[in-house]
């Protein structure tokens, strides 16, 4: 695109006094479309025959990559139509469009429009998809080729690997497995059958000699076969701009009759740039669906920067070679001689992980306290304590602006540090050591075990620090489990404790008293704390109801002569407490108590609530009847939303309902009215929301008032 060209070149004016115009001119072989709002040019919109373009801006004085329906001030949800409708090609213009485009190397497939313009601009959005298309097309290939070329770099993978694999995760070991079909013993090292009795004496599990190959192999009667996994990583020189390490899965799979196999499929390369940039790395994932064994030569074709198959680094081991050579020049080289001693003892660490933290030196050295203090546990812990996008250690330790050990691991003195190192203590560990020494409370070897063996971490009882110490929360919640949970875990009886301490809590009990926190029986005194919840649910609910309601009571209160009435059979009661109509719902099964819009209603005197009760079981609740203040029935309902004796309390409620018309007011006549308009509001909305099943009920319970 010559720029300077066009910008030389003045654009062609498109009068429009009022509304929207684009002019065309060639400038070269370039077709400029200038966008012209009330006279006034905007913009200057480039392509070439080739797909390419740009943008000019007049009033900026700049150049962007924008597409002809980006420089007409549109997103990418219009279309040619709409630059056609709004956008006016000068239509002596449309000619010289025409024509430049005839030439150039566009589409000829396309639809057709009706308009000639909105053709044109059609063809020109088509011509820059097209060429953007292609654009990228080619530089994706460029891309993968660039992959490929990198890839092809990498070495093979080092000769006999497997052996080492085998030796390092497996010991090496091998194994005597009964062939289901022959009764013959084989060997996984050589893969010769033999009767048992030639492997000599030894039970399931005991070392013997192969007959065969006179190697030590473990006698496994009842193992059909056996399928092992482990992974591993090898670190290796490439060139002098980068080293890679590799990331391998291994099987070894052992069958009867047949030598042991090991299977190895590549993962992950990672490349170490040894010009280092923000990352230092560049991570490349294997791409097919299958996990083939590795090629004796790199398959660059299928690894690439997309992950379809969501690989991870994992705990692994390290190839013992080539790491030095490989690291140096990189920004990991900190870890050469820590990776070198780990890869040869053996370790199977979170290598990716500890990469992630190489330039954090107090995470450095500290793994290499870790390592040299032998805290193998806490070593493999702490591999995994990196955060792989920051660098951010997350761990228990302190590492970042310690000193001493001391101040490592947060201990104030090295008997403790002792400690931990005999117990091969991991994080746990440590945390309870922590507590020890900031409590200055002794723990026990016995309750120290018991607390690791059953994963109980500090944190966890916090809740509980006040009352108990670590050794009297062992000797209780044994006991505890002894007599009252048998066969039950620790963490489901110290839940139940919790439960219990948590109803104390709602039952306003002194928590701090012996007697609450410690119970001598927990099971009786937790199966006693539920019923007494039970039992003062509804008044603690009730509470809640009077603090959210306060003014429902008073109603109730007005209402009581209004509406009490006595028949032969039954009787209606006004509640004068908020209590009696949560009770009344928990008895019946019903929503009265646990709805706002009752207590709304009653509120607003929209609606009451009334008790529908036998005259010979007044304290039993039969029905609960939602009323209007002329007498008006909208509900009424028994337990579980059943209607008993149907027939016999109707005609009950048409004389309840006469005795309330004698006795009404002003006032009630007032909110009768009222109340009528808000039930036809409600049934109204309940029909736009098609709620058949409620219109249907209140329906079949209306009772309007005599």
């Amino acid at each position: 695109m010559n720029r300077k060209e066009i910008e030389k070149t003045p654009p062609v004016l498109a009068k429009c006094k009022n509304g929207k115009r684009v002019s065309a001119q060639i400038v070269g072989k370039t077709l400029v479309l200038n966008r012209y709002e009330h006279s006034q040019l905007i913009a200057r919109h480039c392509i070439q025959t080739n797909g390419k373009y740009e943008t000019y801006y007049a009033d900026s004085n700049q150049w962007l990559g924008y597409n002809i329906v980006s420089a007409f001030g549109y997103d990418r949800w219009y279309t040619s139509r709409d630059l056609a409708r709004n956008f006016d090609l000068r239509y002596k213009d449309v000619p010289l469009v025409r024509d430049w485009l005839d030439k150039a190397d566009h589409r000829g497939d396309i639809v057709r429009e009706p308009d000639e313009r909105a053709q044109i601009y059609h063809e020109i959005e088509q011509m820059e998809y097209d060429a953007n298309r292609t654009a990228r097309q080619k530089a994706e290939e460029r891309r993968i080729q660039r992959v490929k070329d990198k890839m092809a770099t990498i070495p093979i993978v080092p000769k006999r690997i497997d052996k080492w694999i085998d030796k390092t995760a497996w010991n090496g070991m091998n194994f005597a497995i009964k062939d289901p079909d022959t009764g013959l013993f084989s060997c996984s090292q050589c893969g010769h059958e033999s009767p048992r009795a030639e492997f000599g004496k030894g039970t399931t599990g005991d070392m013997v000699k192969c007959p065969n190959c006179h190697r030590k192999v473990m006698i496994m009667p009842r193992r059909k076969s056996i399928d092992e996994h482990t992974r591993f990583a090898v670190l290796e020189p490439v060139n002098d701009k980068y080293s890679v390490m590799r990331y391998f899965r291994a099987e070894r799979i052992i069958k009867p009759a047949k030598k042991k196999e090991i299977h190895l499929s590549e993962d992950i390369r990672v490349l170490l740039n040894k010009q280092p940039n923000d990352y230092g790395c560049e991570i490349y994932y294997y791409q097919d669906w299958t996990d083939e064994p590795v090629p004796a030569k790199s398959n660059p074709a299928f690894f690439d920067r997309h992950n379809p198959m969501n690989r991870r680094m994992g705990y692994c081991y390290l190839y013992d070679g080539g790491i030095a050579e490989s690291l140096e020049n990189t920004i990991y080289e900190p870890w050469s001689r820590l990776f070198t001693e780990w890869s040869a003892a053996g370790l199977k660490l979170q290598y990716n992980c500890m990469m992630c933290g190489c330039r954090n030196s107090g995470y450095v050295g500290m793994m290499e306290m870790l390592y040299r203090g032998r805290f193998n546990r806490l070593l493999y812990e702490q591999s995994d304590r990196i955060s792989p996008w920051d660098a951010h250690y997350y761990g228990h330790l302190h590492p970042d602006t310690s000193k001493t050990i001391e101040e490592v691991f947060g201990l104030s003195d090295k008997q403790r540090i002792n400690r931990l190192r005999d117990l091969d203590g991991d994080s746990n560990t440590l945390l309870w050591l922590q507590y020890e020494d900031s409590h200055h409370q002794k723990i026990s070897q016995k309750t120290l075990k018991w607390l690791l063996d059953n994963q109980i971490y500090p944190y966890d009882l916090n809740w509980m620090k006040v009352r108990f110490t670590p050794e009297q929360l062992m000797n209780y919640i044994t006991r505890q489990q002894a007599e009252s949970y048998p066969g039950m875990s620790v963490h489901s009886v110290i839940s139940q404790y919790e439960d219990y301490m948590d109803m104390c809590k709602k039952l306003k009990k002194d928590t701090s008293d012996p007697m609450v926190y410690r119970p001598k029986e927990l099971k009786r005194r937790h199966n006693e704390a539920v019923l007494e919840i039970e039992a003062n649910s509804a008044r603690l609910e009730a509470e809640e109801w009077s603090r959210k309601y306060p003014e429902v009571e008073k109603v109730l209160k007005e209402i009581k002569p209004k509406l009490e009435y006595k028949g032969d059979d039954y009787e209606i009661i006004v509640p004068q407490k908020t209590v009696d109509i949560v009770l009344e719902g928990r008895y019946l099964h019903h929503c009265v108590a646990s709805s706002d819009r009752y207590f709304d209603r009653i509120k607003s005197h929209e609606t009451y609530i009334c008790f529908l009760r036998k005259v010979k079981e007044p304290d039993t609740p039969f029905y609960t009847i939602e009323v209007e203040p002329d007498g008006t029935i909208r509900q009424h309902r028994g337990a579980m939303d059943e209607e008993p004796e149907l027939d016999k309390v109707k005609p009950f409620l048409r004389d309840w309902q006469q005795a309330i018309k004698k006795r009404m007011k002003a006032e009630d006549k007032a909110h009768a009215k009222l109340s009528a308009i808000k039930r036809e509001e409600n049934i109204e909305e309940l029909k736009r929301n098609n709620n058949t099943r409620v219109l249907k009920g209140l329906m079949e319970d209306f009772m309007a008032a005599v």
